[in-house]
């Protein structure tokens, strides 16, 4: 078995600077993110069944959901389904490229309004001129 180093050690400028050692990603974790991406590029399967078998793609569901309602601006039925198929696409290929993938972040609904409101109250009323 080969040793890989964890750090790097090298000049820069005058200083020596040490730097995690870069690694490729496993053909398994390329296959892996080929079936997820594949899975992603099929819209007939539901986000549910989908994140069920890849949990990886919560985040990528939560953005293609955010695209939909996005794409209800467009007056055109056709530009919002071609507005959807386009993120879909765009997502599926930074998948299957290997890039890391989104975060879920969810707050709960109370502590919003509980936020939005502590802030109304500490704000003074602006004095119109």
């Amino acid at each position: 078995m080969e040793d890989t180093p964890l750090c790097v050690r090298h000049r820069n400028g005058a200083r020596e600077v040490t730097t995690p050692a870069r690694t490729s990603p496993s053909p398994q974790f390329f296959a892996a993110r080929s079936a997820a991406a594949q899975m992603l590029r099929d819209a007939s399967v539901d986000a549910k069944r989908a994140v069920k078998v890849h949990p990886e793609l919560a985040g990528t569901y939560v953005q293609m959901r955010a695209a939909k309602l996005a794409s209800q601006r467009l007056r055109d039925p056709q530009d919002q389904q071609r507005f959807v198929a386009q993120v879909r696409a765009a997502l599926a290929d930074s998948i299957a490229r290997g890039e890391p993938l989104p975060p879920v972040r969810l707050r709960e609904r109370s502590s919003v309004r509980a936020e939005s409101r502590t802030r109304s109250d500490r704000e003074p009323p602006q004095a119109r001129s």
